[in-house]
């Protein structure tokens, strides 16, 4: 699939994203989305990033701020509803939150499906999929 049809994919499952988060009283307000490679790069040498090559380069990885609230979410169970309906819509969608380092407010799409989850999990919690569209 070209990376243009990737990116209108990725982006109908933010908008997909955006409304569940809203029917459930979460905001989102968008954070980054491109990242040029020099940016990746600061990010990696200064510790806020583990890759020097990120989906955010391909426009394929979006950072969003999370209300609950009226409250920045940084740590929450409802923010684990948000990762767990993300990758409920396709196999390439991949959540930041369920990663060993930890990054709640990243939701990206994979050219490749995600691979099976090691380490942490929320098999236990289960979250309906409406059909939003």
């Amino acid at each position: 699939m070209s990376l243009s049809n990737e990116q209108w994919d990725f982006t109908k499952d933010i908008s997909q994203l955006i409304k569940y988060a809203s029917s459930i009283d979460i905001k989102l307000t968008p954070g980054e989305c491109f990242r040029p490679q020099l940016m990746q790069e600061h990010y990696y040498d200064t510790g806020k990033s583990r890759t020097r090559h990120s989906l955010h380069n391909s426009k394929l990885a979006m950072d969003f701020s999370i209300f609950i609230n009226g409250h920045i979410c940084n740590n929450n169970l409802s923010s684990v509803r948000l990762g767990i309906f993300w990758e409920a819509l396709d196999i390439h969608n991949e959540w930041g939150g369920f990663w060993k380092f930890v990054d709640i407010n990243h939701f990206q799409r994979r050219r490749t499906p995600r691979p099976k989850r090691r380490g942490r999990t929320y098999d236990n919690l289960s979250v309906q999929v409406p059909d939003l569209r």
